[in-house]
C-alpha cells in the first residue's frame, strides 16, 4: 500500500498537486534571474577591464606612414594630438590634388614641415590683417599722402 501512496497524486509531501517546493515556477524563474543578473555583472566587469586598460585600442587615422612628400604638393597639414582612442601624434598632409598622406612625426621632414607651418601661422596672427596691395602701389600711396600734407600746409 505504500508503493500505491508514494506513486499517486495526492502525496501528502508534494502540498500543491504537481509542483513541490523545490521545482516550482517561481524558484525557476529566480534562477533564470540570477544567472540573468550574473551574465549582466561578468558582461559589465569585461567591459571595464577593456576600457580601463593601459593598452588602448588604436582606431587612429595613419595607420602607415611615409618619411617625406614634395613640398610643392603641399596644400595644408594637419596636426592631431593624441586622443583617446589613439595614443600617438598624427601628422596629416592634404596634397593640392585632395588626397592625404601621413607623415611619420618623428621623422626630419615632418618636423620641418610642422615647423615651418607653426611659424606661418605666429606671422600671420601677429602681423594683422594682409594688405593686397603690392609695394609699388604702396609707395606710391605714401607719396600721394605726402603730397597732398605738403599741399595743405
Amino acid at each position: 500500500m505504500r508503493l500505491i501512496f508514494l506513486h499517486s497524486e495526492k502525496n501528502p509531501a508534494q502540498k500543491g498537486g504537481r509542483f513541490s517546493k523545490s521545482r516550482g515556477p517561481h524558484k525557476t524563474r529566480l534562477n533564470h534571474l540570477t544567472m540573468n543578473t550574473a551574465t549582466q555583472c561578468i558582461i559589465l566587469l569585461a567591459c571595464a577591464a577593456v576600457c580601463t586598460s593601459s593598452t588602448p585600442i588604436l582606431n587612429c587615422r595613419c595607420v602607415k606612414t611615409i618619411r617625406a612628400v614634395s613640398a610643392k604638393l603641399i596644400a595644408r597639414l594637419e596636426t592631431l594630438p593624441p586622443r583617446p582612442y589613439c595614443n600617438k601624434k598624427e601628422l596629416i598632409v592634404v596634397l593640392k590634388d585632395g588626397s592625404s598622406k601621413c607623415l611619420d612625426p618623428e621623422g626630419k621632414f615632418a618636423k620641418a614641415i610642422e615647423k615651418y607651418y607653426r611659424d606661418q601661422a605666429e606671422k600671420t596672427s601677429t602681423a594683422g590683417p594682409k594688405s593686397t596691395a603690392t609695394p609699388r602701389a604702396t609707395a606710391r600711396a605714401t607719396a600721394r599722402a605726402k603730397a597732398r600734407a605738403a599741399s595743405s600746409q
